[in-house]
């Protein structure tokens, strides 16, 4: 939907309700925001190693087109360390947000369109 600068603003910050105004409210609603650094990718923790790599499958709804974008949190830990699933405990999840062994790995923005 096209919305004018108020509409914008209001489904940007999130404030937007059915009462404030519909169209901007359905822009809430179509924006999800996940933010959960120990939540891993779709459950897995995996230590990857040089020449390895890990692919996974997400999904998301979309009506007629949108976007992604977000960062994955990353640790460099020992060689010793295994991969992990959600029920492992994780050492560096402990770690201290300012641990130089932790960074952020961004993802752009990417667009995503229904193939009709």
């Amino acid at each position: 939907k096209k919305l004018d600068p108020l509409q914008l603003l209001l489904a940007k910050d999130g404030t937007a309700t059915e009462e404030d105004d519909d169209a901007a409210a359905d822009a809430v609603k179509l924006r999800d925001i996940v933010v959960d650094p120990k939540g891993g990718a779709v459950g897995h923790f995996p230590v990857i190693r040089p020449g390895e790599v890990f692919e996974y499958m997400s999904g998301c709804e979309v009506r007629d087109e949108g976007g992604m974008e977000g960062s994955f949190y990353m640790a460099v830990v020992d060689s010793e360390t295994d991969s992990a699933i959600d029920q492992d405990e994780v050492e560096a999840l402990h770690w201290k947000d300012d641990d130089p062994r932790r960074f952020k790995a961004e993802v752009n923005r990417f667009g995503l369109k229904v193939d009709t």
